[in-house]
C-alpha cells in the first residue's frame, strides 16, 4: 500500500457538506425556521437597542438645555446678588430711632 492510497470512506470525517446532505428534510426545515426565527429576533433586539439609545439622546439633550438654562439663571442671580451689596453698602440710613 502505497502513501499516496485514498483513505477509505470509512475512516474519513464528514465534511459539513455530507454532513447537510445527510439532513432529512424535516431536519432541514427545522433548521430554517430556528434560523428564520433567531434573525427575526436579532432584528427586534437591534430594533430595541436602536429606539433605546434615541431616547436616551433626546432624555440628554433636554437635560443639557435645562442645565445650560439654569447656568444662566444661577449667572444672572449672581450679578443682582452684586448689585445688591453694591446697593447695601453704599447706602445710607437716615432712620431715627423712636
Amino acid at each position: 500500500m502505497s502513501h499516496n492510497a485514498p483513505i477509505s470512506s470509512k475512516n474519513r470525517k464528514k465534511s459539513a457538506y455530507s454532513r447537510k446532505l445527510m439532513l432529512s428534510e424535516y431536519d432541514e426545515e427545522r433548521r430554517r425556521i430556528r434560523r428564520e426565527r433567531n434573525k427575526e429576533a436579532a432584528n427586534r433586539c437591534r430594533k430595541k437597542r436602536r429606539e433605546k439609545i434615541e431616547v436616551l439622546e433626546k432624555i440628554a439633550s433636554e437635560l443639557q438645555q435645562s442645565n445650560k438654562s439654569l447656568e444662566n439663571d444661577i449667572a444672572e442671580m449672581r450679578k443682582e446678588v452684586k448689585e445688591l451689596e453694591g446697593f447695601l453698602e453704599n447706602h445710607q440710613c437716615n432712620i431715627a430711632a423712636t
